[in-house]
């Protein structure tokens, strides 16, 4: 297979871990308890650095037991952290130590509003960098949902600040290793390891092993001439059709009507994005299900699934 040019140069590999409860369902309010990210170089295929940090909870300061079996993070490790926007900071630091960030001014007042914090994305070598992610739910089910809640419910300013660090778009992981592969659905990393024909290195939920390994899939696409680009963002519409997500799309998010304004948040996080086209035969696979079920479907009504697995 001839080699694909890649667009960006640098992937920064996030996936969050959150409070979670045996019991909780679509309305839970997650908190980031650890918020690791792996700089993955693409011309070298090799992980080049590595930050992490624990996040305490504050809505909900003491993790379930099942949280913490699930993740293995124990309550003393979070209550001695600093909270996520305070992480963030750290995170942004640790982009522009790596030059993926640059500063442009030292006005930081218009930071404590939720604004540009006066930080510009920086080209590397031509080329750019993004954040990838194993589905949609780091970004917009923790970090937008978590954000929007500390800002008292000002979805603009959370999409302003995850703009500026560029989280409000991404590469799924999930989504372009299942089209690359012309699989019928998507696959957990676990799954992904083992198409691969590779294991899971580290303690499963663990959100910089999850990290690395989700690392190493990007790595065998490279390998596979598979060309890696942006194609998700907050308030994806389009999403819907792939996966049901526990985020509500427009009209409304967490039960609030949506500010009149959101095609506008959309096209903030949707600058950069890449549309992502199914494969002919996934859709012909669709179309062959629906046609089988129909029956079924108009007398039974619509049920309600559960979302992808994470895991």
């Amino acid at each position: 297979m001839a080699h694909q040019q890649q667009r960006l140069s640098f992937l920064v590999v996030i996936d969050f871990e959150c409070t979670c409860d045996a019991e909780s369902d679509a309305t839970y309010a997650h908190e980031i308890i650890e918020f690791p990210a792996v700089l993955l170089d693409l011309e070298s295929k090799q992980v080049v650095s590595q930050f992490r940090s624990f996040v305490r909870p504050t809505e909900q300061p003491m993790l379930s037991r099942f949280c913490t079996e699930l993740t293995g993070i124990q309550q003393h490790q979070v209550a001695v952290a600093p909270t996520l926007l305070n992480v963030l900071q750290m995170f942004e630091r640790w982009l522009v130590s790596h030059e993926l960030l640059v500063e442009i001014d030292d006005a930081r007042d218009a930071a404590e509003e939720g604004a540009a914090h006066n930080m510009l994305p920086l080209e590397i070598r031509d080329r750019l960098w993004a954040v990838a992610t194993d589905g949609p739910w780091d970004m917009e089910t923790f970090l937008f949902k978590q954000l929007t809640r500390l800002f008292d419910g000002d979805m603009e300013r959370a999409m302003v600040y995850m703009s500026r660090l560029h989280l409000s778009t991404w590469l799924d992981i999930r989504s372009t290793f299942a089209r690359f592969y012309e699989l019928d659905r998507r696959k957990n990393i676990a799954a992904m390891l083992k198409h691969l024909g590779m294991s899971f290195v580290g303690h499963r939920h663990s959100g910089i092993d999850d990290a690395l390994n989700l690392a190493r899939v990007l790595v065998r696409l490279l390998e596979a001439s598979c060309t890696l680009e942006i194609n998700d963002c907050v308030f994806n519409v389009d999403r819907r059709q792939h996966y049901r997500s526990r985020v509500p799309i427009p009209p409304s998010i967490d039960g609030k009507r949506l500010p009149a304004d959101w095609p506008h948040l959309y096209s903030m996080a949707a600058c950069c994005i890449v549309p992502d086209s199914s494969s002919k035969r996934r859709q012909a696979s669709k179309a062959s299900k629906k046609k089988m079920t129909s029956a079924t479907t108009s007398t039974s009504g619509s049920s309600r699934r559960a979302p992808p697995d994470r895991e």
